[in-house]
This record gives structure tokens, sequence and C-alpha cells, in this order.
């Protein structure tokens, strides 16, 4: 792999790893939320029905106090309404009128049979393996009583339905509010992407401070860092500046005295006066090698290196 490039298919990404974690406590957080609201709807929708029962019971027993020659029209009076609309799975409540003595006087076609001297108030009885919910009330003096039931699968299937309806809205609204989780994160994680820019732009010729004005505080200790590295490698550039500059100056001098001992070698015809041009450029190149190799010796001291832990001291104290 080329230094410096990435490798996005085996480096994690931050903002998957954040959409992750957070769309996951979303949806337990709107999977609760939902659970509870179909709870607390079911338990609602029982009681409105409760109160349909008690309700209708009410108006039933009103109509047997005015007199009981005209209850026995009563269920197809009831049966055939104009202007009502029948609706799939209706909700129906069916009834009974009669006497405290056991004596039907009105019953609807698909009343349960079940007698009238039960208790009053509400329970749930069983007629032939179907489960009704009963309401049973009685007049003051105890003349007549009505007995109003809902078959217990209709009011089931229909709490389901009105339930489903009203946890419906949070399913819907859950990708919208994962799209916006994302959008959130890829805006709040743009200074990380704006700091990668600004530090692949920088250069050996541009190493100064990155600006933390607009960086978010969580970032800035990775900001320090980077400073301090910038710092750290400007100080390295200018000490290999000035080295190469000081290797050039101290080498110039050997280098020009062993040219003019060369020079002088060749140009003498006196060979006591070349042995000697010869011996001063052995001499100067000598020299010339030891300068080398104390400046490369230099060059590769790090007298930090062997510190475990660096630290300003005091040299007063």
């Amino acid at each position: 792999m080329i230094p410096g490039q990435l490798d996005n298919g085996r480096i994690p990404s931050l903002r998957w790893r954040l959409l992750r974690l957070i769309s996951i406590a979303t949806l337990l957080i709107v999977g609760l939320a939902a659970a509870l609201t179909y709870r607390q709807a079911r338990l609602e929708i029982r009681e409105l029905m409760d109160g349909q029962l008690a309700k209708f019971a009410r108006i039933l027993l009103a109509q047997a106090q005015t007199g009981p020659e005209h209850l026995a029209d009563l269920p197809v009076m009831m049966a055939n309404p104009r202007g009502l609309r029948s609706r799939r799975n209706e909700l129906t409540l069916e009834y009974q009128i009669g006497r405290t003595d056991g004596t039907l006087l009105a019953h609807s076609a698909k009343a349960p049979a079940k007698g009238l001297n039960s208790e009053l108030g509400f329970s749930n009885i069983e007629v032939e393996g179907h489960p009704w919910r009963s309401l049973i009330i009685e007049t003051t003096d105890g003349a007549y009583r009505v007995q109003v039931a809902q078959s217990i699968v209709q009011r089931n299937k229909e709490a389901l339905e009105i339930s489903v309806k009203t946890v419906q809205p949070l399913l819907v609204l859950f990708p919208l509010l994962l799209l916006a989780i994302y959008f959130s994160i890829r805006r709040g994680l743009k200074p990380l992407d704006d700091l990668a820019t600004d530090v692949s732009t920088r250069s050996s010729e541009n190493l100064s401070p990155i600006n933390s004005g607009a960086t978010p505080r969580e970032v800035q200790p990775l900001l320090a860092a980077i400073n301090r590295l910038l710092f750290r490698l400007s100080g390295s550039l200018e000490n290999e500046r000035r080295f190469t500059a000081d290797a050039a100056h101290e080498l110039r001098t050997p280098l020009a005295a062993v040219r003019i001992q060369a020079q002088v070698a060749l140009l003498s015809e006196d060979p006591d006066q070349r042995r000697h041009a010869l011996n001063q450029t052995l001499a100067g190149l000598d020299r010339s090698t030891r300068l080398v190799e104390q400046l490369l010796r230099l060059a590769r001291l790090d007298p930090l290196s062997q510190l475990p832990d660096t630290k300003p001291v005091s040299l007063v104290d």
C-alpha cells in the first residue's frame, strides 16, 4: 500500500459506528415506546368499549321502563335503520331485556343464551365455547333487567386494529429519524474532515500551527498533538538545513586546501616539493575524512532519544 494512502476497506468508519450505535439505541427506544403505546391503547379501547356497553344498557333499560308492550318489535326496529352503512368487522352489541324473574321480553338475534338472573355488573362469560364481555343492570325497583354483551374476539380484533394504527406513525417516522441522525452525524463530524483536509494540504514549506478556532472541544487534544508534531518536524527540518549549511562551510576550507596542494604537486618539478605537496594532500584528505565522520556522527546523535521522560527543569535550583 502506498504510504499515506488509506485502506478504507479495513479501517472502521467513525461515522458508520456512531450511526449504528445511535440507530440501535433509537430502535430500542422506539420499540419500547411502541410497546407501551400499544398496551396503553388497548387498555383505553377496552375501557371505551365498556363505556359503550354501559350507555347502550341504560338506553335499553329506559325503553323497558316505558312499558313492555313495544319491546317485541324492538329488535326489528333496531336491525333495519336507514342512513347507516354497516362497516366491515363491525363491533356489534347483543342484548336481552327481561324481568328479574327470568321472563325474556326482547333480545337481539345473536344474543348469548345466558340467563338474566346472573350477578349485576361487568363480567366475562362463555357461551357454547365463545367468550363474551357482558354487562347486566336493572331498574331501581328491580322490575326489569338488561344484559348487553360484546364478543371478546371482536373486541380484541378491534382493539388490535386501533392500537396498530396508533403505533404506525412511530414506525413510519423511524426511517426519517434515521435519515435525520445520519445527516446530523455527518454535519457534526465535518470539522474532522476539514482538519484532515488542512493536514493533507500541508507541505514542508508550511508547517505553521493549525488554527483551532472552529474545532470542537473533543478534537482539541488531537489538534494540539498535531501542532506539537508540526513544531517538532519544523525544528527537525531547520536542524537539517543548519547541518547542511554547516557541513558545506566546514568542508569548503579543507577541500580547497587539498585542491591547492594537488595543483602544487602537479605543477612542481622538484621531487622533494612534489612529495611534500602530496603528503599535505593526504593529510588534508585525512582531516576531511575525520571531519565528515564527525559530522555524520553528530547528525545521527539525538541527545533526547535516551531520556524516558523529558520535562523543563530550573537550572537555578
